[in-house]
């Protein structure tokens, strides 16, 4: 089971506030709901995955459950057994059940005149709310959400999704739609919707208390097991499989778990993953499958994808990625990732300097210049009182998350700051997204295998050291192959340096001004400027007539569409973003029968 929406409330408002959810879905591709139950103040209703797998409900005399994603519990039971979820949800509170889960899901469950939603332990598989006038809805999609009922646009986050393709916090299009937050169970009553408990925190845990040996056998019995568990829940899985480190950890961890898997990787022939992943398979004996980049998505990808981003993704990247996900669904099970690796190899951390473990706040403005406000630029859509400043508002973000910490090395504070702001928001649209078509799991992503890495000391894991020890140790035939930067992924010794003389000699040619050739603009602009040559994008994206201009200056947006026609666009993913949250805004209107 992939979407779900739940509406709680009395009367004439609650009941059409759902039957506007069934057809908004329903305009939206899902078709009819594969599951519906109706109460005196509860009402949900669930879709199947488009490629109609899993189960993923259960329901008795009293009580029904919803899982979407997949979900594993400490008691051994998974994403299949909604049936023993929802008898443990009779004898145990909802905390307790959701303390022992962890995986990439969001549940909902309840009875006839009550509610209640678990996210999951990073809030990677989201789920959004909207309350008012007595009435609360939950549902897995922002869209369908926002057309229950009227609701003006949320300008930062539009803002935020047109510069960077990310919306941060709880933020949506939409300001009456706001999404969840991790690990937390949610009551659905009186009109609105309540924190009730906390199922994890990233609080409980003692950073800086393992060294780099009990980190390597710690984090190694834990992904093990987690592997274990993900091939018994999810039968004939592909792992994507490229030239870096994470997707490596990740195929470690499978082949030491017994895993029957193969691998999969996309783009050209002489691209880099390609060349060194196909390397990799052939020598460990790994069944690899290479799909071609292909020509750039046209429009009916593009319009085919928002079905299952609601316009929350950049639309030619999830465009991209939605294709090589649909032919590999044609022969597998499920998809699984490296994403969430980059715990354990400290990244952004050369921003702390000499000394990451110290025991101090981030410097937020650096934190936010190079990994948010990068390539954001202003935007003139809105007025001058509601404008964002990207730099200025990234700043006081990351100050903003980070207070929440109060204490803590400043390592551990930036890992969290990563988990929440890079993995949450943008990762875990683009993961939601993709299983709504199938189902999509990063083994990485498990609570049990991040808490090992964020409890591991600073000077173990910055440099790639702690992944390097965890490669050698158990999987030394894959540390032996090289990376994209041309060494291995072997630990580094004064016995086997020889082994990093391409690394080194990478890293002078950049230092003395001869970096590898960069894609040129025209290679760049390629997929946008062939979209223009659709007459449909330019019906479309004609200022005069998109629904984005509703709620923005329409000559500012002229402006903005013709900027996107020029050889030169800064940034380039600027086109993508706002194709995306056009196709959106257009989608809702036709939801709505407006």
């Amino acid at each position: 089971m992939t979407d779900f929406l739940v509406v709680v409330g009395n009367g004439l408002g609650a009941d059409a506030w759902f039957e506007r959810g069934l057809r908004a879905a329903a305009n939206a591709g899902s078709g009819a709901p594969t599951f519906d139950v109706r109460g005196p103040r509860v009402r949900a209703a669930a879709w199947a995955r488009r490629n109609r797998s899993g189960g993923g409900t259960a329901v008795d005399r009293e009580r029904w459950l919803i899982a979407s994603g997949t979900w594993f519990s400490d008691d051994g039971t998974s994403s299949g057994d909604e049936a023993q979820l929802l008898r443990a949800s009779k004898e145990r509170d909802p905390a307790s059940i959701g303390n022992g889960l962890e995986g990439f899901f969001a549940l909902a469950h309840g009875d006839r005149t009550t509610a209640t939603i678990v996210t999951d332990p990073m809030g990677c598989r989201h789920v959004y709310a909207r309350a008012e006038n007595g009435i609360a809805a939950a549902g897995t999609s922002a869209l369908v959400l926002a057309a229950l009922d009227t609701t003006a646009l949320d300008p930062v986050g539009c803002q935020e999704f047109l510069a960077t393709g990310v919306m941060y916090e709880d933020r949506t299009p939409y300001a009456a739609v706001r999404a969840l937050p991790p690990a937390a169970v949610i009551a659905l009553d009186g009109g609105t919707w309540q924190l009730r408990a906390r199922t994890w925190s990233i609080r409980s845990l003692d950073p800086e208390t393992l060294d780099a040996n009990e980190a390597v056998e710690a984090f190694g019995s834990a992904m093990t097991a987690v592997c274990r568990r993900v091939a018994r829940a999810l039968p004939r899985p592909v792992a994507e499989l490229g030239a870096g480190w994470d997707s490596r950890i990740l195929c470690a961890f499978l082949r030491k778990a017994d895993v029957g898997f193969e691998t999969t990787v996309t783009g050209r022939p002489d691209d880099v993953d390609v060349v060194l992943s196909s390397r990799i398979a052939r020598r460990v004996g790994l069944r690899h499958h290479v799909i071609p980049a292909g020509a750039p998505p046209d429009f009916d990808e593009i319009v085919g994808s928002i079905t299952l981003t609601d316009g929350l993704c950049d639309a030619l990247g999830f465009a991209r990625v939605h294709r090589a996900h649909a032919e590999l669904s044609r022969s597998f099970g499920a998809s699984l990732d490296g994403s969430f690796g980059e715990v354990a190899r400290g990244c952004g951390w050369e921003l702390l300097g000499s000394r990451p473990a110290d025991l101090a706040s981030l410097d937020a403005e650096p934190i936010a210049r190079r990994h948010y406000a990068a390539d954001a630029t202003p935007l003139a859509l809105w007025s001058p009182t509601e404008r964002l400043d990207p730099l200025p508002h990234f700043t006081a973000l990351v100050r903003r998350l980070d207070a929440e910490l109060e204490c803590g090395p400043r390592s551990f504070r930036l890992d969290r700051l990563h988990l929440r702001m890079q993995m949450r928001c943008r990762h875990g649209r683009i993961a939601g997204s993709t299983d709504r078509h199938w189902p999509c799991l990063s083994p990485l992503s498990f609570r049990s295998a991040l808490e090992p890495l964020l409890r591991t000391r600073a000077s173990a894991r910055r440099n790639n050291r702690l992944a390097r020890a965890v490669l050698a140790r158990f999987a030394p035939d894959l540390a032996r192959l090289p990376l994209a930067t041309g060494g291995t992924a072997m630990p580094r010794t004064p016995w086997n340096a020889w082994r990093f003389a391409p690394e080194a000699l990478r890293f002078a040619k950049q230092f003395l001004g001869r970096p590898a050739r960069a894609r040129t603009i025209e290679e760049s602009a390629a997929e946008r400027l062939s979209l223009w040559s659709d007459e449909r994008v330019h019906d479309l994206l004609d200022a005069r007539r998109m629904a984005l201009g509703d709620h923005v200056d329409r000559e500012a947006l002229a402006a903005l569409v013709k900027a996107t026609r020029a050889p030169s666009l800064e940034p380039e993913s600027l086109f993508g973003n706002l194709l995306a949250l056009e196709l959106g805004l257009r989608r809702l209107k036709s939801m709505r029968g407006a």
